[in-house]
């Protein structure tokens, strides 16, 4: 063995310095050879690398060294070859055929680590404004005007029973004339207690519909929130595809031109031509779609959105019981069931203060204070019992209303949860397919040029791999958007800052 290295020596002595390449074949069984090779190999300071090769009796796996010129480096190399019981071929290299970079392995490279954000930010000033309603009253103050609101309803409806009244009576068959003027106060119906209890159930009504007002502008704010972020998905998926598109062009003009020269199959390369032709389908789709960029100043918020910390469930689920329109809704409903009806609310009671005059006697007059009841004699009940029924009903109605917004709530966060983390996935899967393509791009400086086509149709597909990750973050951060704006309206609570 050490004789065959001496000889190799003094062959490469002979040939004036050109260059080789040691190529080292391995069948699937002897990998631990190769291995040994590439230990012992990167010990000596060979710069080699892996690959496999198609043959008519199975696949190889090879290793092969950089060219070079340096005789002990190729001798080294022989030796371990030859140590490590591996097949091996020399490889002369001619000085016209010179090994050059792909001309497009700069333009791949640029696709890998594009992830088109500067494309799919721009000006959306509308998406602003939905999404951050200036005319949108805060929270607070939105609760002091009701506040201010529910006052004014109360003191117009409320009645405090007094009554000035006044009667006059003429005789005309004696001439007699006379008048009487009273202060009264009535307690029930049509009076100071019977007006409390209608203020009551105004006040609850009113609150009702303010609260269901507003419930309905901010639920079709969301909607067109979502509506508006749904054209900005179209925008991102329409550039993605473009990308895709200028990849996928030139694997397709490749692959027609090695068909032509009977290099690949038929089938091979009508594969091609149909994965080009659907991303060309998808992208005339998008031609007849509203198109929007997300806005500027959203930048910061969306691009760090999988690193966002909102409350936890049971801080949001508390919120949500405070603050939704469903539970104020049955809420509501609830307060109504304790205002009772019953006989009082048909018994006319009041109390009188009366001044009487007779112009007839002298002008005389008389001051009388009294009591006047009017009591209905129906004595209906009190509707207590029905009332209290409705209100159980109501507050089993409540319990799994709970229930429902406890598990909307509680998968709204979940989805958010899991879209963060599956972006933090993708994330690290463009970095495997962006080493693995900065490899390829390695080989393609140490590869004859007819050797070239297969690294360039794996970059190619890299690249698109590398693409449709890249569009499936962008899709699962604007996912995320669309579910806090979603929690946001079911909870009552700011997760989205404002800009």
């Amino acid at each position: 063995m050490r004789l065959l290295a001496v000889f190799l020596s003094l062959y490469l002595v002979l040939s004036a310095k050109e260059s080789y390449e040691i190529q080292l074949f391995e069948t699937k069984s002897k990998n631990d050879n190769l291995e040994l090779f590439l230990q012992k190999g990167k010990a000596a300071g060979l710069k080699c690398y892996k690959g496999d090769e198609k043959r008519d009796d199975g696949v190889y796996y090879y290793v092969r060294c950089a060219k070079t010129d340096n005789l002990k480096m190729i001798t080294q190399s022989l030796t371990l070859a030859k140590d490590a019981n591996l097949e091996y071929k020399l490889l002369k290299i001619k000085k016209s055929e010179k090994i050059v970079e792909s001309k497009n392995s700069n333009e791949e490279i640029k696709l890998i680590n594009d992830d088109l954000s500067g494309k799919i930010f721009g000006n959306n000033e509308e998406l602003l404004r939905i999404l951050f309603n200036k005319n949108m009253i805060s929270k607070g103050e939105l609760d002091r005007q009701k506040e201010i609101y529910l006052k004014n309803i109360a003191s117009s409806e409320k009645f405090n029973g007094l009554y000035m009244k006044g009667n006059t009576k003429k005789n005309f068959t004696k001439d007699r004339l006379g008048y009487d003027v009273r202060v009264e106060w009535s307690l029930f119906d049509d009076g100071y207690f019977g007006s409390q209890k209608d203020a009551q159930k105004k006040i609850l009504q009113k609150e009702l519909e303010f609260e269901q007002n507003i419930h309905k502008y901010r639920n079709s704010n969301l909607q067109l929130a979502l509506h508006k972020l749904q054209s900005v998905s179209d925008f991102i998926d329409f550039l993605f595809l473009k990308q895709q598109e200028s990849i996928l062009l030139q694997s397709f003009q490749k692959a027609q031109k090695d068909y032509n020269d009977s290099l690949i199959t038929a089938s091979k390369f009508y594969e091609y031509k149909k994965e080009y032709e659907k991303v060309k389908r998808l992208l005339n789709f998008y031609k007849n779609t509203t198109l929007e960029p997300y806005d500027l100043k959203l930048k910061p918020f969306i691009e760090t959105i999988e690193n966002i910390i909102i409350l936890n469930k049971s801080d949001l689920i508390r919120q949500a019981y405070k603050n939704a329109f469903v539970f104020k809704n049955i809420q509501n409903k609830i307060e109504k069931t304790y205002i009772e009806d019953d006989w009082k609310d048909r018994l006319k009671t009041s109390v009188y203060l009366e001044n009487k005059k007779y112009l007839f006697l002298d002008n005389d007059s008389e001051m009388i204070a009294g009591v006047q009841v009017q009591i209905p004699l129906d004595f209906k009940g009190s509707d207590s019992e029905a009332k209290l029924i409705e209100r159980q009903v109501y507050s089993l109605q409540k319990e799994n209303v709970k229930k429902v917004v406890t598990n909307k709530i509680e998968s709204l966060y979940h989805k958010i949860e899991y879209y963060k983390n599956y972006i933090k996935s993708l994330k690290s899967e463009i970095k495997f397919f962006q080493q693995e393509a900065k490899s390829l791009h390695i080989k393609l400086r140490y590869l004859l040029p007819h050797q070239e086509r297969d690294i360039k149709l794996k970059l190619r597909a890299l690249n698109i791999n590398i693409s449709k990750q890249f569009q499936e973050i962008w899709q699962k951060r604007t996912e995320i958007f669309k579910l806090l704006l979603k929690l946001e309206n079911l909870s009552g609570t700011k997760l989205v800052p404002a800009t």
